[in-house]
């Protein structure tokens, strides 16, 4: 059923010259190992627990196919991200407890005025927006890119410096 999905995938990150791809949909575990060469970003919504998600990532384990990184956004039953609405950070801070030593991206309703807090609050690998610097839907606007990006890059560096502070 996948085999159409994984050659296309692979084909236009060929074509689009990409290393990393991410995945949003339902996709089994299997077809992270099936896109072999890409490094695959895995998104999932996350709900009211971490139990499936961390029995997803134990299936790649056991596959021995685990996502370059885990992207986590709200949850909006029937949505697949960009829906606007904010993850919850306390519950997403809980993913450095799982100890499943990848990296985390925080999506979910992330703005420039608010992403400096979400990397605040949850520490994460990177970040991930959408609709948060849209003027229109579906249309990104490049000054809300750019202070989204600075505010971003400014946090993340204030992060690191912190953990390396830690050690």
């Amino acid at each position: 059923m996948y085999r159409a999905l994984h050659d296309a995938i692979r084909d236009a990150a060929k074509f689009a010259r990409l290393d990393y791809v991410q995945l949003h949909g339902d996709e089994p575990p299997d077809v992270i190992g099936q896109l072999g060469g890409l490094h695959v970003i895995r998104a999932f919504r996350l709900a009211d627990r971490w139990q499936p998600i961390a029995e997803y990532l134990q299936r790649c384990r056991e596959l021995g196919s685990l996502p370059a990184a885990v992207l986590v956004d709200a949850c909006r039953p029937g949505s697949y991200g960009g829906t606007g609405e904010l993850a919850d950070w306390s519950m997403t801070r809980q993913y450095h407890e799982l100890g499943l030593d990848l990296p985390l991206i925080l999506a979910g309703g992330l703005r420039p005025d608010n992403v400096a807090a979400a990397i605040a609050a949850v520490r994460p690998f990177g970040v991930d927006t959408a609709s948060g610097v849209e003027n229109l839907p579906g249309k990104k606007d490049a000054g809300k890119t750019t202070v989204f990006v600075a505010a971003a890059r400014e946090a993340l560096t204030e992060q690191d410096a912190l953990m390396d502070f830690d050690k």
